[in-house]
C-alpha cells in the first residue's frame, strides 16, 4: 500500500506548510493544531479545546459552518532562539 492508496482510504492526511515541508499524519478522531519553528522546522501537533470553541463560536456568529479548517503558527522555537 503506498501513500495515495493510503489517503484514499482516509487513513492519513496530507498537510503542506509555508516552510515547504510535506508531512502525511495518520488521521484522528481529534482535530488538532501545529506549532512550526521556521527556522529548525519542527513541527509540534496540539490540541486546545479553548481554540476549538473559539473557531465555532466565530463560525457560529458569522453564520458559518466549518467544513474544515487548519490553524498552524509559525514562530522561532526556544532552541532557536538560544542561537540567534
Amino acid at each position: 500500500m503506498d501513500n495515495q492508496d493510503l489517503k484514499r482510504a482516509a487513513l492519513v492526511a496530507r498537510h503542506h506548510f509555508e516552510t515547504g515541508q510535506a508531512v502525511l499524519e495518520l488521521e484522528s478522531a481529534k482535530h488538532h493544531d501545529h506549532l512550526i519553528g521556521v527556522k529548525c522546522r519542527r513541527i509540534i501537533e496540539f490540541l486546545d479545546e479553548d481554540i476549538e470553541v473559539k473557531h465555532e463560536e466565530i463560525s457560529r456568529n458569522n453564520g458559518f459552518q466549518i467544513k474544515d479548517h487548519a490553524f498552524i503558527i509559525y514562530g522561532i522555537c526556544s532552541n532557536d532562539a538560544r542561537q540567534l
